[in-house]
């Protein structure tokens, strides 16, 4: 009876460590959130104002509309570019590839069921 006391105290113990770990790296889970949100914000404020500096330069010499559209043409090009990196860069399938192993033996399986083929009878019978 002792001993079965020992093991479930034990058992508490280590469910009371690993409620500690686990509470810790939520801990950093949210700090790194933290950081990506700001991160982000600070981004996002750094592109705003790098096409208010190349819309302000293009205003000084082109005028006010063209050095507007310009700057919308080059930011929809960006933001074209970054989607066809997120979504379309990968060549690769999520099917599992296909290896020399896969189609050997997926051959082997295909001739194993095969019956073997008789000739034709001229004859019919």
């Amino acid at each position: 009876m002792e001993s079965l006391a020992r093991l479930f105290v034990a058992f508490l113990e280590l469910i009371e460590a690993e409620a500690r770990n686990l509470k810790r790296q939520v801990l950093r889970l949210g700090l790194g959130f933290v950081f990506l949100f700001v991160g982000g914000f600070f981004l996002t404020a750094g592109g705003a104002f790098f096409l208010y500096a190349i819309y302000r330069v293009l205003a000084i010499r082109l005028g006010d509309v063209p050095a507007l559209c310009a700057t919308g043409v080059a930011s929809v090009f960006f933001a074209l570019a970054l989607f066809a990196l997120a979504f379309g860069g990968s060549k690769t399938s999520t099917a599992p590839a296909q290896t020399q192993e896969n189609r050997e033996s997926r051959e082997n399986k295909e001739n194993t069921e095969k019956t073997p083929h008789e000739p034709d009878d001229a004859t019919g019978s």
